[in-house]
């Protein structure tokens, strides 16, 4: 696999500018060691700005390599035992062991695929480079120049000096962001050292003007920006109370920006105020119990939160006043609005009476409804998190409304646990720990997520903040970008090195994850740690800041490439476009081991994984994932997914090493004719946009010619999951969902045939006792396909109009309920609401009670 898409469809080589970039970083590391001469400051801000003119003048900037693999360096060292150094001492190219360098901004950065500043000590001007420094979706001028303002300070620890082939001016350039400390531009540090020149740093008049800043820009919805600013008021706040209250305002831009440590050691440190015999206001204790505990479930401690909660509205309680209002319990905002005009009515109509609430009062009863209901939605978390019961339709419809949505489930682990196996050469896996049943919940969301989008696939900014992150994610993506695997020379997702950016900050924010992360495999070391379910809502946060983390960047591209969930799909430019992709991190679901014919099937709901079993499993088997989507596996997504946990991304699976001992020239002859069907149906998609009636008909002649060549090159038994008949069936199946019953093309037993075939290719096993259909294993792929088909099916035997042809079609809708029970957890309320459109479409709705009455019957 060496070529990508772009967001324009353009496919194009990843080798070329992948190794363009490896020989300048080889040509880097071959250089002898010199000391640069001192170059004007002009010309370091000349080649800053030829930088930024070039980048934004461009209309089709060129693409931008994504290494994996490729030399990195980190610091463990604290920077206190470290020596410092100035830019007349350093040598170009070296790497300075022992050393740390402290500069500041002369410009503000310019982002091309890094940030790049020009940056003084005392001795000289250079320029700087900041690779895999996380932005939180910060892209325009004037917010990267509100988050490093011109005078910034920045320590490097063990810097790195290159000398670089295209400018004068030679570059600091750091890898790894942990090996960086970022100072205030009037932060006591720098104001103690010496430099060539006053310093360009411009601070507010006053502290006031800091928390201003501040919640400006929390309006904007910028809470990362509004962090720095509250934490330069902190900077500038001498009186106690005062620091408590920024300490709460920060705590809440740290929950905006989804940074639970720090906002949990904010409130930490408000707590201790309190217990100093600090008089911090009620309502301000309050709001910080809240903080702290929304701070604990988005660490997934959901117990303490609880606790937390029960807190935050025992202090508050007794000072509430009596409110009526009906509210939805599952809108917190809903709840906010109404009691705030609730509250305002009572007292305008109170105002007369002696002894009305105060507003203090009615504000700290606001606070502690909320806190009240916030304990109720943590109580039902974690409910989910013992049971795994919840309304899976509802969260799939916010999911798809909110894209990359945090769906709130717990973390559900079912009847499976990690053990040390024996086949396959070992390793670990997981097992069952009970007999397990067709469908059930084995897996529900793992705490430790991060994921990375497309522009594509993420919506327009709203009011929701999830939504606003992922949209602020996907502007990442506005230019071509690819990824390129270096060590098995071999193209990346771009997602991937974008997943390492998206961890690398919750690593610096919570510590206490990356034991964890020390659990799973990196492709060329074993584990540091035994991996455990259930370790992230065991593990113990700090409450108090403790010392900086340090963490390899080379490490952790080993650790996302080879555990993070990758998704491509297919978009209308063609199968399988790298741009086209999400990764995300699930520390749970990387315990298990691959099968390219799976026990169970996953999917994503919102940013949740969900695992479910497909099969039944016997109590000590293993349950096997499918990291490749079965429809996908003759593109290139196999071989990038799975090369790096199998050699040539030879899967050692059984179905694998059938398909490999199987003869060659009849495998051949299989492929050629599915790449017959490949190039009649390029996308895959079937009914092409805007085809017509008679192109479909063609479209559905063609494709049974393609299927019946396809069976002739198997063998009458077999029985296996084959993609070559999967996808063709799949799209007969589509195909006659949307031409409907045409001149009789086909019957009803014509499709249901098809469908035996296409339940026979994709391992779907159906029993059928008194009408009633259920499944025992359910398809590998092409599950919403079924039940859309099923539906179609029952449609057409009711179109009939006879006694026989309803039974038949009752008997059908029976099957598409159960596997959507199988597939989405839905009852059968559920289910007919999930499918309304179709069951419309196919004048189904007469048989409803007929098929309530089979499915009661059939229990």
């Amino acid at each position: 696999m060496t070529s990508q898409r772009d967001r324009h469809g353009t496919r194009f080589d990843v080798v070329r500018p992948a190794a363009l970039a490896l020989a300048t970083l080889d040509w880097e590391q071959s250089l002898p060691s010199i000391k640069p001469q001192q170059v004007p400051r002009a010309t370091v801000i000349g080649e800053l700005w030829d930088m930024y003119t070039a980048y934004q003048d461009n209309q089709n900037p060129p693409c931008t390599i994504k290494l994996l693999g490729a030399p990195t360096h980190c610091s463990t060292v604290p920077a206190s035992a470290l020596e410092p150094i100035r830019f007349n001492e350093m040598w170009a190219t070296k790497h300075h062991v022992g050393r740390r360098l402290l500069c500041r901004t002369l410009t503000p950065p310019v982002y091309t695929d890094r940030l790049s500043f020009a940056v003084e000590d005392r001795t000289a001007d250079e320029m700087l480079e900041l690779c895999n420094f996380p932005l939180f979706g910060i892209r325009d001028d004037d917010r990267l120049m509100a988050l490093f303002p011109v005078g910034t300070g920045l320590l490097v620890r063990e810097p790195y000096f290159v000398d670089t082939e295209d400018c004068k001016p030679f570059h600091v350039r750091v890898s790894t962001p942990t090996d960086i400390v970022i100072y205030p531009g009037d932060a006591p540090t720098l104001r103690g050292a010496k430099w060539a020149t006053p310093s360009l740093f411009q601070p507010p008049a006053s502290t006031d003007e800091y928390r201003e800043d501040a919640v400006s820009f929390m309006k904007q919805r910028q809470a990362y920006l509004a962090i720095q600013s509250f934490t330069a008021a902190l900077a500038h706040t001498e009186n106690q109370v005062d620091m408590v209250c920024v300490l709460v305002e920060r705590a809440e831009a740290n929950i905006a920006a989804a940074r639970w440590a720090s906002a949990y050691r904010d409130t930490s440190i408000v707590q201790t105020y309190v217990d100093m015999g600090v008089e911090v206001p009620l309502l301000v204790r309050g709001a910080a119990l809240s903080h702290r505990a929304h701070a604990l479930v988005g660490l997934g401690l959901l117990e303490r939160a609880e606790e937390e909660f029960d807190r935050a509205h025992e202090l508050l309680h007794p000072n509430r006043v009596s409110l009526k209002l009906e509210a939805d319990p599952d809108d917190p905002r809903s709840i906010m609005e109404r009691f705030a005009e609730a509250a305002e009515k009572q007292q305008a109509g109170a105002q007369a009476k002696q002894g009305s609430p105060s507003r203090a009062q009615l504000a700290e009863q606001r606070a502690a409804m909320v806190a009240r209901q916030k304990r109720g939605t943590t109580q039902a978390l974690i409910e989910a998190q013992e049971t795994g019961e919840l309304k899976w339709d509802e969260l799939e419809r916010m999911a798809a409304a909110r894209p990359f949505a945090c769906v709130e489930v717990g973390s559900f682990t079912g009847p499976v646990r990690v053990a040390q196996l024996k086949k396959r050469g070992g390793g670990r896996g997981v097992i069952a720990t009970r007999d397990i049943e067709v469908g059930e919940l084995l897996l529900g969301a793992s705490r430790c997520r991060f994921l990375v989008a497309s522009q594509e696939y993420a919506a327009d900014p709203c009011d929701d903040p999830a939504v606003e992150k992922a949209f602020a994610l996907s502007q990442r993506y506005e230019d071509r970008t690819m990824g390129w695997d270096d060590p098995r020379r071999t193209a990346a997702p771009a997602a991937i090195p974008e997943l390492v950016v998206e961890v690398l900050p919750r690593l610096m924010d919570d510590p206490s994850v990356l034991p964890i992360l020390e659990s799973l495999y990196d492709g060329e070391n074993p584990p540091k740690r035994p991996l455990v379910f259930g370790a992230m809502q065991e593990r113990t946060v700090s409450e108090f800041a403790s010392a900086p983390v340090d963490v390899d960047v080379a490490w952790l591209e080993r650790i996302c490439r080879i555990n993070a969930s990758l998704s491509l799909w297919e978009d209308d430019n063609g199968p399988a476009s790298f741009f086209m992709a999400w990764a995300g991190l699930y520390i749970n679901g990387s315990a298990f081991n691959h099968s390219c014919v799976a026990n169970t099937y996953w999917k994503v709901i919102g940013d949740t994984l969900v695992v479910r079993a497909r099969t039944q499993i016997k109590k000590g088997k293993e349950v096997y994932l499918s990291y490749v989507p079965f429809k996908n596996q003759a593109y290139d997504m196999q071989s990038v997914v799975l090369e790096p946990h199998f050699p040539r991304a030879e899967c050692p699976c059984a179905h694998c090493v059938a398909v490999r001992r199987e003869d060659p020239g009849i495998r051949a002859k299989r492929q050629a004719i599915f790449d017959q069907f490949a190039a009649t149906v390029p996308h895959m998609r079937v009914p092409p946009l805007g085809s017509s009636r008679e192109d479909m008909v063609g479209e559905w002649k063609s494709l049974l010619r393609l299927v019946e060549d396809v069976q002739a090159t198997l063998p009458l038994s077999n029985d296996e999951v084959h993609l070559a008949l999967v996808t063709p069936y799949a799209c007969l199946i589509r195909l006659a969902h949307a031409i409907g019953p045409a001149n009789g093309l086909y019957s009803p037993r014509k499709l249901e045939m098809f469908f035996s075939e296409l339940l026979r290719y994709t391992g779907a096993n159906i029993a059928e006792t008194d009408g009633r259909m259920r499944f025992e294993a359910v398809p590998h792929c092409e599950r919403d396909t079924m039940i859309g088909g099923i539906l179609a099916l029952a449609g057409l035997y009711a179109k009939e109009g006879t006694d026989a042809g309803d039974q038949r079609a009752v008997s059908w809708g029976t099957a598409a309920a159960d596997l959507s029970r199988l597939v989405h957890g839905d009852d059968f309320e559920q289910f007919w609401r999930r499918t309304a459109s179709d069951v419309k479409a196919f004048k189904l709705e007469r048989l409803k009670g007929r098929v309530v009455e089979a499915l009661a019957s059939g229990r």
